[in-house]
């Protein structure tokens, strides 16, 4: 069986249960309005429920849900700067004059101590480096007293990842995560739980990396505040959004205008456990619902039934907002923002009384979703089938109860708790992994909530403003630093969060991974931060450049960044699949339409350009390029043509955006073809199935057809009037 994420968004995250970064699995579980066959129980110690708050809402705003956004936690003053300590100087040059005794153990070998600390070797175990002073009763200890960061250069090369790690007196203990770096790069890593005189500072890599580095001018510093694992680049509340004018999108009558209804009524109409479409909840009187992300109690996708991921939602809310601008009625739409408010968003320490902010090392994140939650309390655990990576995406932690009191009543799961109800700072992975981050988003998937939310200006559905700021803010942590050497302010691939540590839930950090799937300029021109959009579109016009280097073929783009160069390898192993190709030509096409910008264009042209020539039409099929080739002698070649509702939706998308900007005919005429026929392959229920060759990978997914609803809804509001 071949397995292929054209499903994008399942896997995500697959391999980092491999690497040991996985997070816990979230569960966010509620009460069914029309079925409560699994009750879930109270966690011991949790609050009783609250009483109802009748709610006061705006019936003319979808965004208006009775109950105030909360606010994002302003990060803790720092520590002031120590007197007359050593903040700030350097404590390790390696001058020959240094009194401490540094080691490598594992399959990494010190080159030298001189003028710099020169380590080698590849790591088929878990390797490192350090010195440990022994509470200074082994050589100098270093004192970070007062200080906020931890300084030091770094020279040379790696591939994989690694961890440094400092103990401090006390035995408390910080790490934090990097992966490929430039060769010359000075690293500034925040400190958190670790204070005073530190004892141990090591680095670990892990299996499979391989290293020929120096480091040297090791200081603690009290400078502003920047972390390489976040580098978020600053963000005033003040700063302005895109401006939009509101118009009115309400249709009678269009060429596609009964098949976005019936798919709307699909799901709206088919709610409750697998197989269903979406899961519907009430929460204080408010109806908030969940689209799945595969309708079928599906035994190889995610290798589990009954979740969804924050991918699906997003579409599910971008779809079902398109929806309310066509017929008017903002059920859908209201009740997918509620679901992503109340569940999909994190309540991870500034409102949840089982995990208080003195337990949170870190800021809180509640414009982050989840990526991956426990609709309906059914969802269950299974070893995948040969050739799936990883195991149950629920199975790492089965015997846990997942409860988190939020503000709303009653107590919905958000983070993992323990048998006896407390929450585990703790986890473990199955096989012995050490760490499980409780909290873990996909970003690339949370912009899309900018494009939905940019519908619902447009057409009159609600105020948005408050709800793009706080997603601008928490989107902006995954973004690489604006000064990066290599694609500034370009989407990274995770955000995780809330690492076992002691005595603090701190750890945070993101991959250092660019995918051009990834990238959506049109977010960040919504969040009124143009440049950012524009360093996004040379990251793609290079990733298109070096495609055609590669392999003579000018319009597609290369899928993965990593460790300094272009390639086909990362951890979401989606790069094949064409699915990643069409979706950064409708990001980038969406950004075109909003700003007219020629470079933009040239890129899309030349997509659409090897698009046509790979068309393939013939007694009435239609057939788009659907895998590229795969394997070690990769030519960019096409390995696969075929049918598929998110290929097919996301490409009509980008010559319907394309079309409306330039008013061309012919890319309206092409965006036609594609929808025509995805009527004609359409079931008797008004969704949209794929099918594949191989039929235990064949569903109806969720994603996929909110990416269909959008296409056909694009169509009517901006082509045919």
């Amino acid at each position: 069986m071949t397995l292929r994420i054209e499903r994008r968004g399942i896997h995500p995250f697959a391999n980092f249960v491999r690497m040991s970064m996985m997070f816990t699995a979230l569960a966010a579980c509620g009460k069914s309005k029309a079925q409560d066959q699994n009750p879930i129980p109270p966690a011991a110690g949790a609050p009783a429920n609250l009483p109802p708050t009748p709610p006061t809402r705006n019936p003319n705003d979808i965004f208006d849900i009775g109950v105030p956004l909360p606010q994002i936690r302003p990060a803790a003053a720092p520590p002031p700067a120590s007197e007359g300590g050593l903040c700030g100087r350097i404590q390790e040059d390696f001058s020959g004059g240094h009194t401490r005794y540094w080691y490598a153990y594992g399959e990494l070998k010190l080159v030298g101590t001189q003028d710099a600390l020169r380590v080698k070797g590849t790591a088929s175990s878990w390797s490192g480096f350090g010195v440990d002073t022994g509470n200074g009763n082994n050589g100098e200890a270093f004192d970070a007293t007062g200080c906020r960061f931890l300084e030091f250069d770094i020279r040379g090369s790696f591939s994989g990842r690694m961890k440094v790690e400092l103990t401090d007196f006390s035995g408390n203990i910080f790490e934090s995560w990097f992966e490929a770096i430039p060769q010359n790069h000075h690293m500034r890593i925040r400190l958190e739980g670790v204070s005073g005189r530190i004892s141990k500072m090591q680095w670990t890599a892990q299996p499979g990396t391989s290293i020929d580095l120096s480091i040297d001018n090791i200081k603690f510093t009290a400078g502003e505040e920047a972390t390489p694992e976040a580098s978020a680049p600053p963000v005033s509340d003040a700063d302005p959004l895109m401006p939009v004018t509101a118009v009115d999108g309400h249709r009678q009558s269009g060429r596609y205008l009964q098949a976005i209804q019936a798919l709307g009524d699909y799901f709206m109409g088919n709610q409750g456990n697998p197989p269903n479409a979406t899961r519907q909840t009430e929460i204080n009187g408010i109806a908030a619902r969940a689209a799945y992300h595969v309708f079928e109690d599906n035994a190889t996708h995610l290798c589990n039934g009954g979740a969804t991921t924050s991918e699906t939602q997003a579409l599910f809310f971008n779809f079902m907002t398109l929806n309310a601008a066509l017929t008017g009625n903002t059920q859908g739409a209201r009740e997918a923002y509620a679901y992503l408010r109340y569940f999909m968003m994190p309540h991870d320490g500034a409102e949840s009384p089982q995990l208080p902010d003195s337990q949170l090392g870190v800021d809180n994140h509640p414009f982050l979703s989840h990526w991956m939650v426990d609709l309906s309390g059914v969802a269950q655990a299974r070893t995948c089938p040969d050739g799936m990576p990883g195991s149950g995406v629920f199975g790492e932690n089965t015997t846990y109860n997942r409860y988190d009191p939020t503000p709303a009543s009653p107590p919905y799961a958000s983070v993992a708790h323990n048998a006896s109800g407390q929450v585990d700072l703790t986890l473990r992975q199955a096989g012995g992994g050490r760490h499980a981050a409780s909290f873990s988003s996909a970003p690339d998937a949370d912009q899309w909530l900018a494009d939905g939310a940019y519908w619902a200006q447009r057409y009159g559905l609600g105020d948005a403003a408050t709800f793009l700021m706080n997603l601008r803010r928490g989107l902006s942590e995954g973004l690489t630093p604006s000064d990066a050497e290599s694609y500034p302010n370009t989407m990274r691939f995770a955000i995780f969060w809330g690492e076992d540590q002691a005595p603090a839930l701190a750890f945070r950090g993101t991959t250092y991974q660019l995918y051009a799937g990834y990238q959506n300029p049109a977010a960040w021109e919504i969040f009124g931060r143009h440049e950012w959009a524009q360093n996004m579109v040379k990251f793609l016009a290079d990733a298109q450049k070096k495609f055609k280097r590669l392999y003579r073929q000018d319009g597609p783009f290369m899928p993965v960044f990593k460790d300094g160069q272009w390639g086909w390898e990362g951890d979401d192993p989606s790069t094949y699949w064409m699915g990643f190709q069409y979706r950064t030509f409708a990001h980038l096409a969406h950004y075109y339409y909003l700003t007219g910008d020629e470079n933009a264009k040239k890129l899309l042209d030349k997509f659409v350009s090897w698009y046509k020539r790979n068309l393939r039409t013939a007694e009435g099929q239609v057939s788009i390029p659907l895998e590229l080739e795969n394997g070690e002698q990769n030519t960019g070649s096409i390995r696969r043509r075929g049918y598929g509702p998110n290929e097919f939706a996301l490409m009509a998308q980008g010559l319907i955006l394309l079309a409306a900007k330039d008013n061309d005919s012919e890319l309206r005429q092409e965006a036609e073809q594609l929808l025509d026929y995805m009527l004609t392959q359409r079931a008797a229920n008004g969704s949209f199935p794929y099918t594949d060759p191989e039929p235990e990978s064949n569903g109806t997914y969720g994603f996929h057809n909110a990416e269909a609803g959008i296409a056909f809804s694009l169509y009517e509001l901006l082509l045919d009037n």
